[in-house]
């Protein structure tokens, strides 16, 4: 059970605030869900097995109000006509049973294979209404309510295969295949706002993943890795564009693109991702030495691009993909001492599938390369323990999202650099 309130003003940023009453969106939430699995290991002539099967249950409630507040400066979470709400006002019930299973088949002590299975029924609804409100000199000239009541069910299945096989004792092959699935709730599209405006007709999205690769431990575990190559396919991928409306502005409608929520059409992602990490000292200096110096480096080069669908986006990239990330860092352990260094490095990415570079409210466009560093030192004595460190080290300034709604609307920065330090005991 919970609850979250969101106060302030959602107009575009790059309009003066019209010190109106502010917007209020309040949500409270009652779920509950289940899970339960079943392991069971058998022999298949001289080769053991493990099959899985399980089922789920969930079942979820909102409650989604939005109207006016106060126009004050205050954090005042109360509607100003809690009764007859400005905006809208909306329950959506929801309910989701799956059944799953899968088998681990060891054809060889080298070759294995996994099928699986998992069965879906969803169920999500909505019951409500919503307002058409027009205002002109800060004054509602006109306003139409629209009551609302939706249910969308719907059951289907997706197939997967896992293939195994060891090369060596060390290194092992792998490749899988799985269907994926993903599920509009009618919340997705109840909240009014200015900078964003949602299809009506908006459906789910389905697709299929293809990887392909091998991991390994060499030298006694003194070297871990991890490299793999993706092919992801989403049908109807829902994605961010652009919309033209009529916005007022005082007394003054002026016309204005705003984001456009839809299923802008069929896209395919190609990635490649790698992940190493050595023990540097113990290489050097043997497995007997007390010390150990980590080094990683997880890396990845992604490319996304739509295919089909809106004319607009053809050939255009798939929004919030850095065509390339790289996370490394070492860290040192010397009996009670322990020291960590940590940089991350993003390209630059696009927020939406128009691939804006810049628009004037901020709440589309690129987002700018970006390095960050962290660092740790740490002592253990006894039960006690002294830590202390920083992150975003060289106190970088950048944002890795923007917002058509809170906490924005417009870019998030991240946080500056933070200095922490702490005692821990153990009793």
């Amino acid at each position: 059970m919970a609850r979250r309130s969101a106060l302030g003003e959602l107009g575009p940023i790059n309009r003066p605030d019209p010190l109106r009453e502010r917007d209020l969106i309040i949500g409270e939430y009652q779920n509950l869900g289940s899970e339960a699995r079943l392991i069971h290991r058998y022999d298949m002539g001289v080769q053991s097995s493990t099959f899985l099967a399980g089922v789920r249950y969930y079942q979820g409630y909102t409650h989604n109000r939005q109207g006016d507040a106060s126009a004050n400066s205050d954090p005042d979470f109360s509607f100003l006509q809690p009764r007859d709400l400005e905006k809208s006002d909306y329950e959506f019930p929801s309910r989701n049973v799956a059944f799953f299973a899968e088998n681990l088949f060891n054809i060889s002590p080298r070759f294995s294979i996994t099928p699986g299975i998992r069965l879906e029924y969803i169920r999500t609804s909505s019951e409500g209404y919503f307002k058409n409100r027009v205002f002109s000199g800060n004054q509602v000239i006109f306003e139409q309510r629209f009551e609302d009541a939706k249910v969308n069910e719907r059951s289907f299945a997706l197939l997967g295969l896992g293939a195994s096989y060891k090369v060596s004792k060390e290194i092992e092959s792998y490749a899988n295949f799985s269907q994926n699935y993903r599920a509009i709730n009618f919340s997705d599209i109840a909240v009014v706002n200015p900078n964003l405006e949602i299809d009506s007709l908006l459906t789910d999205e389905n697709g299929f993943n293809i990887d392909l690769g091998f991991r390994g431990n060499l030298l006694k575990n003194r070297i871990r890795f991890d490299f793999s190559a993706f092919y992801l396919r989403y049908q109807d991928r829902i994605g961010t564009g652009e919309k033209e409306v009529v916005q007022f502005f005082g007394d003054v409608p002026v016309t204005t693109t705003v984001a456009f929520r839809t299923n802008i059409g069929n896209a395919r992602i190609l990635g490649l991702e790698a992940f190493a990490e050595a023990d540097l000292w113990k290489l050097v200096f043997g497995e007997g030495s007390e010390a150990s110096l980590n080094l990683f480096t997880n890396f990845s080069f992604l490319q996304g691009k739509y295919l089909s669908g809106q004319s607009a986006f053809i050939g255009k990239q798939v929004e919030l993909i850095p065509p390339f990330s790289l996370k490394s860092g070492l860290s040192f352990y010397y009996r009670r001492w322990r020291a960590s260094y940590q940089f991350t490095y993003v390209y630059e990415h696009y927020s939406d599938a128009t691939n804006a570079v810049q628009v004037a409210d901020a709440t589309r466009g690129l987002i700018p390369s970006y390095q960050v560093m962290d660092a740790s030192l740490s002592y253990q004595w006894n039960r006690w323990g002294l830590q202390i460190g920083a992150n975003n080290l060289t106190n970088a300034a950048y944002f890795t999202r923007r917002a058509t709604g809170y906490p924005g609307p417009g870019i998030i920065p991240a946080e500056g650099r933070r200095v922490y330090a702490g005692v821990r005991v153990k009793l």
